[in-house]
């Protein structure tokens, strides 16, 4: 047939066929083919087995292909085992399967009001022994100003309380609010716990009580029923204790509820609740089936029915009080019973499960646990705590060898990722075996804005480089890095530079007598003007890394106080300033106390005279070139710029002059008031060419352990003459200890015990400060031993405050502490005492001591305060106490206190 119709074609058909193809079809995927077939199967397939589904014979026109297990899978069903795809394969018939039904929405609304809640519900709180907690109507009526009430809605919580209310009816009505309010008990999902009380005039409590009588359809101004014509609240827990019913099923034909006769009348106990039981409690206005978790399912539905037919017939109290109507339907005072033919609609008929119970139902019994009330002994097997034994760590002093090891290096500063080393980059080195990249760092602009009460104000040019150490700066820096790149091959090494982007850093300077405020200024400035999104760096005076300093060219200059403060007086028109820094770039002058005992002979001064137009630079006999040079480009800034900030008018022609210790003119000791001693060493033959090390010891942290407190600015190879401040030991936590190696000798610093540290001053607080300032000296002993004959023998003890004028000169500039001077005498210290180590740490390792010395104010050093008796020798002793050391510590502890304060050891 094929044939045939092909002929029947016209020419331009043929034609057209003969015009070569550009798209070739595409050759049908094989595997595609096979998964579309029907005769052919896998291992894993299973025949299904429904009998509605026919099964076709095998036969020779549909072989059965037997392919390898796992050759193909359905990606669909890749990970199915062979189970699971059985299951896939299956057929079921759902229609021979009948649903169980559900009696919908009206059913699960029947469920829910058998949960123990309504809608709105009235708590009365009344006792004082055992404190009753009824369900009572909720109205007006029903209140009085003896008790106290809590009311429960869906969305709302309010605690009532009367005017004549006990004190433990208030606490109660507290903690049940309480549990209410945190637990969601009741279904009460109130946000807040409004508490009313009676008569209060207070706007909040008004506003509170208008909504609570409102909740009630009540009068807030009508008057209340005093509490003085009601029963007593002992009479009242009694009463209404009698009325209490409990019952249990008696499985007889057909099944009853049997008072349970030891039970009744009293206080439900919890030892009552059996697992396997269902009970029935008989509150009057309450009434709970409750079952047990392992009671049967037809115990349960039996129960329940025969409860609400107790629920729903008449009712009649078994004692003096109706506990539904506790003073009588009227609502006045009887003593009668009062039947009611049925149940209130206030009334509760709940289901209750076991460890599911409501906060209405615990409050009933009398000694319902409470886990937020039980006090357990830690590590106690009942705790269900397992605790660890205590490791004892023994402090040993700090190892010598590594407090004398080089100290680290500084590594430069990483901003954005990228390190600018020192503010000019880092240098690319030779490693051995290639080029370690470096980088060249180029400043674009740096902006200054001065930070006065939560504004800015942008500086000058000419006002770069100057502070003030009362307020706060925010300086933005604009650089680009290039990175620098050595690319090397047999014959040569070229060298070649990648620029960047410019890059941006915003620094917030805080000076030291700034307040929190201003400081917190500065930083909360730094994030608003921070418009690119860069790093942000916040820099303390005194501790400004070398990449803050490189932006001013060793122009930057820290004046004391407030930028307001420049007036006609004796400071402001004399000035005295240390130099800080030794790299070319990196000079910086600090201004100091205006005398003769600011000046160091390891370091160099600027001396300004602004109404005279004289600067002087004064040299240190031991100071350093490099130090030297920072300090005579520092002079000459002022004396070319005449900066304002430094009281220079610009019609003033400032001298310069360079001053050698020694050498002083008169007119330069004048203006310092005069000469004084400030430990000159000039007449020291030694070089004095170190740099000293501060180190601070601790034991806070469980080991005793030494930190070294290292220079932002050090550099590895090069002398540092004053890398520390005064505040690096008097801002730490006191009492602190610090070890000063000053090259030729060697410190320990101890602190002072502030006034209010009344802990460290007795019992263990003070001898854990003894035993520190023991291992501290002993610390000291083994690095004096350890750094070898430059030390010697010359290790000591200062005081803080008392300091010599030897330990001042390891710092730059140093101010001393009224407040910590006058702590320190009181204590008997003397000013400018250096103890020696060896004799002082004798005192620490004595183990006894006469009576007379113990009793001296402040006792002996390393001695516990709360145990002088202690230290008494055994003769002693017995001669004080007129018994022994056993016999002693077998007394009660008041009669020890006793004695010892007879004889003045307490």
């Amino acid at each position: 047939m094929f044939h045939v119709t092909s002929y029947l074609k016209s020419k331009a058909e043929d034609k057209l066929h003969l015009k070569p193809k550009r798209r070739h079809a595409s050759k049908a995927n094989p595997v595609k083919n096979l998964r579309e077939r029907t005769d052919v199967r896998t291992e894993t397939e299973v025949t299904k087995t429904s009998p509605r589904v026919e099964k076709k014979a095998v036969t020779s026109e549909h072989p059965v292909i037997r392919r390898k297990k796992k050759k193909y899978k359905d990606p669909d069903n890749l990970y199915f085992a062979a189970s699971a795809l059985a299951g896939l394969a299956s057929t079921e018939d759902f229609t021979k399967i009948s649903l169980r039904k559900t009696g919908g929405p009206e059913k699960a609304k029947e469920l829910d009001s058998y949960r123990g809640t309504k809608p709105l519900m009235l708590l009365h709180i009344k006792g004082r022994r055992n404190i009753q907690t009824r369900l009572i109507e909720p109205c007006q009526k029903s209140f009085n100003s003896g008790d106290c009430y809590v009311l429960v809605t869906k969305d709302e919580l309010f605690a009532w309380v009367g005017k004549h209310a006990n004190a433990i009816e208030r606490a109660k009505v507290t903690e049940i609010a309480s549990r209410i309010f945190t637990k969601r008990e009741l279904d009460c999902k109130a946000r807040d716990i409004v508490f009313v009380e009676e008569k209060s005039q207070d706007e909040d409590n008004l506003r509170g009580a208008k909504k609570f009588w409102k909740l009630l359809n009540g009068d807030p101004e009508a008057e209340i029923k005093e509490a003085s014509s009601l029963p007593t609240d002992e009479d009242y827990e009694k009463g209404v204790t009698r009325t209490n019913m409990i019952y249990k099923v008696h499985w007889t034909d057909p099944p009853s509820l049997v008072p349970v006769e030891t039970h009744c009348g009293r206080l439900p106990q919890i030892s009552l609740l059996d697992t396997k039981e269902v009970l029935v409690f008989d509150f009057g206005s309450e009434l709970y089936v409750w079952n047990g978790q392992q009671s049967l399912s037809g115990q349960r539905k039996t129960v329940f029915a025969l409860g609400k037919q107790l629920y729903e017939s008449s009712f009649k109290g078994h004692g003096p009080y109706d506990p539904i109507y506790p003073y009588g339907k009227g609502r006045e005072v009887t003593q009668d019973n009062k039947t009611a033919d049925t149940r209130p609609a206030w009334t509760l008929l709940a289901r209750l499960h076991e460890k599911a119970e409501t906060i209405l139902f615990r409050e009933k019994f009398l000694d319902w646990p409470d886990p937020t009330k039980i006090i357990k002994m830690k590590g106690h097997p009942s705790s269900g705590e397992v605790i660890k034994p205590l490791i004892v760590v023994e402090l040993k002093p700090c190892d010598p060898k590594a407090l004398a090891s080089t100290p680290e290096p500084f590594k430069g500063q990483v901003l954005e990722g990228v390190n600018v080393g020192r503010g000019i980059g880092v240098p690319t080195v030779w490693t051995g075996d290639f080029y370690k990249e470096g980088n060249l760092c180029n400043t674009v602009g740096v902006t200054v804005w001065h930070i006065n009460e939560y504004r800015h104000y942008e500086l000058p040019n000419e006002n770069h480089g100057h502070f003030h150490s009362g307020e706060g700066y925010v300086i933005r820096w604009a650089y680009f890095v290039m990175t620098d790149r050595i690319a090397t091959d047999r014959k040569s090494r070229c060298r070649s530079t990648v620029a960047g982007r410019v890059r941006t850093a915003y620094f917030f300077w805080q000076g030291n007598d700034c307040t929190v405020n201003e400081k917190g200024a500065a930083a909360v400035m730094a994030v608003e003007l921070d418009e690119e999104r860069g790093p942000q760096i916040r820099v303390t005076q005194g501790k400004e890394p070398p990449c803050f300093l490189n932006l001013f060219k060793g122009g930057m200059i820290v004046h004391s106080g407030k930028y307001s403060d420049v007036s006609d007086n004796h400071t402001s028109t004399v000035r005295l300033y240390v130099v800080r820094n030794d790299e070319p770039g990196e000079g910086c002058l600090v201004q100091v106390r205006l005398s003769g005992l600011s000046l160091r002979s390891r370091g160099c001064f600027v001396l300004l005279m602004c109404r005279d137009g004289k600067v002087f630079v004064w040299y240190g006999a031991k100071a350093l070139d490099d130090t030297k040079k920072n300090a005579l480009v520092a002079a000459k800034n002022i004396q070319a710029k005449k900066p304002m900030e430094c009281n220079v008018e610009n019609t003033t022609v400032i001298t310069l002059q360079e001053v050698q210790e020694g050498e002083e003119p008169e007119e330069f000791l004048k203006a310092l008031g005069g000469k004084k001693y400030y430990c000159s060493l000039l007449n020291d033959p030694s070089p004095h060419q170190f740099t000293p090390r501060l180190y601070e010891l601790s034991s806070a942290t469980g080991k005793f352990m030494a930190n070294e407190v290292l220079c932002p600015s050090r550099l590895e190879g090069k002398v540092c003459q004053f890398p520390f401040l005064q505040d690096d030991m008097y801002s730490a936590k006191q009492p602190g200890l610090f070890l000063l190696d000053n090259h030729y000798e060697v410190c320990i610093w101890e602190g002072w015990i502030p006034e209010d540290d009344i802990d460290s001053l007795t019992g263990s607080g003070k001898q854990r400060w003894d035993n520190d300032r023991k291992l501290a000296m002993e610390t000291a002993l083994k690095y004096a031993e350890e750094v070898g004959k430059r030390v010697s023998h010359r290790v000591f003890v200062v005081y803080a405050g008392l300091e010599p004028m030897s330990f001042k000169a390891a710092f730059p500039h140093w101010t001393d502490r009224a407040s910590v001077i006058s702590i320190q005498k009181q204590s008997g210290k003397q000013p400018g005492a250096k103890e020696p180590v060896t004799e002082l740490l004798q005192t620490f390792t004595k183990d006894s001591y006469t009576l007379s010395e113990l009793q001296e104010q402040p006792p002996p050093q390393g001695v516990d305060p709360a145990k002088l008796e202690t230290y008494l020798s055994n003769s002693d002793f017995q001669e004080v106490f007129k018994m022994g050391k056993e016999d002693f510590t077998k007394l009660p502890g008041w009669k020890q206190q006793n004695l010892k304060k007879a004889v003045k050891l307490f």
